[in-house]
Parts: C-alpha cells; structure tokens; sequence
C-alpha cells in the first residue's frame, strides 16, 4: 500500500495516545499535529490545513462532535475518523449531514493500529 505525504490533525486529550499515533505517522513520513482541544484544532486548521483529523469525541470545552461541525464548515475537504472510548449514537447522528466523516467509528483502546493506516489512505486515496 502507498503511504504517500499527508497532513492528519489529532484531536485528543490524553497525550500519550496522541504520541502513540504520532509515532505511525512519523513512520510513515506524514505531518501531524496534536491538539488537546477542539479550539487548538482549530485555530490551526484558520491557518493551514490538513487532510484528515482523528477526533475523540470527550474533550475539555468543546466536544469532539461540535469541533467535527466547526472544522468542516471552516475547511470543507477534511476528512474525521472519531476515535473514542464510549460513544452514543444519538450524538452521532448530528453528524450524519457532513460529508467525509469515516462510517467507522474507532473504540479505545485500538489493538492494531494499521487499522488507522487503512482508513486513511481509503478516505485521502479512495482509488488507491
């Protein structure tokens, strides 16, 4: 499979898993920033952008589900992968309008992180 240059956010407030992902990325020769607030993201996505951002939906301040709204309304082409330890459906489905949400929702803790290598390059390179 390709790995070819891309730019992925982490919206994530325990660093450790956020360092965890990083190093992949790192790996695979992509950039990545971590932010652990939705407002951090995106101050960063007003200056430049990204492909994807990987979002856990409990945050301090403003939660995963209204970063996912303001990101996509500020930079329409970014792609989200939630990533998050619980999750209900009835908050998803505040989403189900947005375009370029993963149908894949990622539950902590991930076992096997090719899977996040899969699903990005599927959402960046969906002809690869």
């Amino acid at each position: 499979m390709k790995h070819t240059r891309t730019t992925i956010i982490i919206v994530e407030d325990e660093e450790h898993i956020s360092e965890t992902l990083g190093y992949l990325f790192e790996d695979l020769g992509w950039d990545f920033f971590s932010f652990i607030s939705g407002e951090g993201a995106l101050k960063f996505l007003e200056k430049k952008g990204a492909e994807v951002a990987i979002v856990d939906l409990r945050l301090p301040g403003m939660s995963g589900i209204e970063f996912i709204k303001k990101a996509h309304r500020l930079h329409p082409p970014l792609k989200f992968i939630i990533f998050t330890g619980t999750y209900e459906d009835e908050a998803l489905k505040e989403l189900e309008e947005i375009p370029g949400i993963s149908p894949r929702i990622f539950q902590k803790p991930v076992k096997n992180l090719e899977e996040f290598v899969e699903e990005i390059q599927k959402m960046v390179y969906p002809k690869d």
